[in-house]
This record gives structure tokens, C-alpha cells and sequence, in this order.
């Protein structure tokens, strides 16, 4: 199985199509307007936030190190209920 090195390749527009772009003037406003919103969380929204991306750092590192675990049981584990299973229970 061969990999095309073209398909993971990234696409960039040439300078002419982008001078005739409105996309990065629109990258800056977006850039512009999301630092508005920094600090303008509302905390229950945080919190939420935080307990959501431990459950999905926590499984894509299990990942990476080969072992699989699914988001409820890690959800578990972080409340302290942790699999009788040994070795999952590891994990």
C-alpha cells in the first residue's frame, strides 16, 4: 500500500487568488472577534468544558498508547468508581 504524499499536502491558494480573496480578511476578523471572547465564559460553561476535555485528552492518550478505553469508563474511573477487572482498572 503506497501513501500519495500530494493528498496530505496542504492547500494553498496562489498570491493572485488570494488577492482577490475576502478569506484573509475574514481570517482576521475571526481572529479579531474570538479574543473578544476571552474570559466571557460563563463558569458552569468552563467547568463543563474542563470535564469534557479530560474525558477526551485522557482517551486519545490511551490511544496513543495503545490501549482502549471508552470515554464512561473513564468518566467513571475520575468519580472514583474504578473497574474490579485488574487490568483495565490499570488503564
Amino acid at each position: 500500500m503506497s501513501i500519495d504524499l500530494q493528498a496530505c499536502s496542504p492547500f494553498i491558494p496562489s498570491e493572485d487568488v488570494l488577492s482577490q480573496s475576502l478569506l484573509p480578511d475574514k481570517a482576521v476578523q475571526l481572529a479579531t472577534e474570538s479574543a473578544k471572547l476571552t474570559g466571557r465564559m460563563a463558569p458552569q460553561t468552563k467547568q463543563m468544558l474542563i470535564a469534557h476535555m479530560a474525558v477526551i485528552n485522557a482517551y486519545y492518550s490511551n490511544l496513543i498508547e495503545g490501549n482502549r478505553t471508552l470515554p464512561h469508563e473513564i468518566r467513571a474511573a475520575q468519580e472514583g468508581a474504578f473497574s474490579s477487572d485488574p487490568a483495565k482498572r490499570d488503564l
